[in-house]
């Protein structure tokens, strides 16, 4: 009978080892779920629109003598994105 208990024991103890090394499930391990670039039904509108704010920041960065790559990004999605929720 002790023999029995230090089994059952030991399985535990392997079974709550081997959940242990399990990664943890994140954003970027969970499937892609709605409008991502990773669902194929999305990616030619996501290209599409990278493709608008990439055009923007370069005609925004061309307009200012103190350019900033980051910002003119920022207020090129803003106005893009801004666009097609209205």
């Amino acid at each position: 009978m002790a023999n029995e208990k230090k089994a059952t024991e030991g399985k535990a103890k392997a079974s709550a080892r081997s959940r242990a090394k399990k990664p943890m499930a994140t954003a970027a391990t969970e499937a892609p779920v709605g409008n991502t670039p990773h669902n194929p039904a999305n990616q030619q509108e996501y290209v599409n629109l990278e493709e608008q704010i990439r055009r923007r920041a370069f005609q925004i960065s061309q307009s200012r003598h103190d350019s900033d790559p980051e910002r003119d990004w920022l207020q090129a999605e803003h106005e893009i994105l801004g666009k097609r929720s209205a």
